[in-house]
């Protein structure tokens, strides 16, 4: 029994460190689109200093993302956990931040704006985009608060049991969707969205609950479209595109022309030349249109195995730990889900089944908060893969990444 239990930890903590191997693949994945992209008929780039260039500046984030990950590996997760009685709660403060950060965006000082849209905040030689911390932020929130245990005396209460997360947990995505919305960043808005139901209904939350998250969310959407008439036009063109060619279809051709140009195998690295001002954001967005046009098909199906695997992992560490630990097991799927439903989003409107929306490839894409955010939150899935795995050398059975708060008699999880 003790070599089957010694085996199975060994399984689990493997599970992390693959994980963290997909993940150093898919980032030097995008240092090398980087260096391909590199080349582009653009004065201030190619005058700009090495370091300061595309391939000097992703090589930069790589190296800060290798690193965030390792720490972020080595952390102690459940420390983000909600515990009654405790002065502060780190969920709520990381959220909080991510908030004011979206919030400074807005002041004329610090914003930065790219494209007429204000979404970063300078800080002399490096630009932050508070919405990529927002992504993990909320995920440790919304676990935190869904797999929370009841104080002592709490039944007592005369506000409902099912009441009190449902409403923690439903007002922060709103808030976030509303400040993202403002910045124009729909993209973000909409994965964030669709992140916190899906960790409402994992979560156990109940049909009112669910409710809530979707009413808003429907409202809003039809609210925007209504607003302003060019959304709505946008959208109606993913039909269409090919009436417009040169308008509304532009992005959509130019991506599908550049992946099919590629073939099997690709025309070879930097030998692309949809990045000579053919394809819009070609570094970013579309970087996986470029990736498919000098890899081929053969260049994107391996990116999109790795993804599958990432994600696959990511299940298998959750299915690992311990049932009465919901804020681990949903940490991991939370995370876990927003990699893989930002990846299908960028693929998607790439690859034109879905409607042209910035959101970019997460860890291909050039940009550094990004893969950094990313890097160190993958990091956190394998120190929960650690520590289980830990706890099945030292019991014998799975467990959680560390010791569940007490439960409390009359808490029903799925009233989170």
């Amino acid at each position: 029994m003790d070599d089957l239990m010694h085996d199975a930890a060994e399984r689990m903590e493997k599970q992390g460190e693959r994980l963290m191997i997909v993940v150093a693949a898919l980032i030097t994945v995008g240092v090398v689109m980087a260096a391909a992209t590199a080349t582009r008929l653009d004065r201030p780039l190619m005058e700009a200093a090495n370091w300061q260039g595309a391939l000097g500046r992703q090589t930069v984030y790589a190296a800060s993302a290798f690193l965030a990950m390792l720490v972020a590996s080595r952390l102690h997760v459940r420390w983000f956990s909600w515990r009654p009685g405790r002065g502060w709660q780190p969920s709520v403060a990381l959220l909080g931040l991510a908030v004011a950060l979206l919030a400074v965006v807005w002041l004329p000082s610090m914003g930065h704006a790219s494209h007429g849209r204000a979404r970063w905040i300078d800080v002399g030689l490096i630009t932050f985009q508070p919405s990529e911390l927002a992504k993990p932020a909320l995920v440790i929130y919304l676990a935190a608060v869904m797999g929370r245990r009841r104080e002592r005396g709490a039944a007592e209460t005369s506000e409902p049991a099912q009441q009190r997360p449902s409403t923690w947990a439903v007002v922060p995505v709103v808030l976030l969707v509303c400040g993202l919305v403002g910045v124009e960043d729909f993209g973000t808005a909409v994965l964030i969205g669709g992140v916190g139901g899906l960790l409402a209904v994992v979560g156990g939350c109940g049909g009112g609950a669910l409710l809530a998250w979707a009413l808003p969310g429907i409202a809003g959407f039809a609210g925007l479209l209504f607003m302003a008439p060019y959304r709505w036009e946008r959208l109606m063109s993913f039909w269409t595109i090919w009436e417009d060619p040169q308008g509304s279809g532009y992005h959509a051709i130019q991506s599908l022309v550049a992946m099919a140009s590629g073939g099997w195998t690709g025309r070879g690295l930097g030998a692309g030349v949809a990045q000579y001002g053919y394809l819009p954001e070609a570094r970013t967005d579309f970087v996986f249109s470029v990736l498919c046009e000098e890899t081929g098909v053969l260049g994107g199906l391996t990116v999109i195995v790795l993804f599958i695997t990432l994600v696959y992992l990511g299940l298998r560490i959750m299915t690992a730990v311990a049932e009465d630990d919901r804020f681990a097991r949903l940490c991991v799927f939370g995370i876990t889900a927003t990699v893989g439903l930002q990846a299908a989003m960028n693929i998607a409107v790439v690859t034109v089944m879905a409607p042209t929306k910035g959101i970019p490839l997460p860890f291909v894409s050039s940009g550094g908060t990004g893969v950094i955010c990313f890097a160190a939150s993958t990091g956190l899935l394998a120190a929960l893969a650690r520590r289980t795995a830990s706890g099945v050398r030292s019991e014998g059975v799975a467990i959680s990444a560390a010791a569940p708060a007490e439960p409390v008699e009359g808490w029903n999880v799925a009233s989170a």
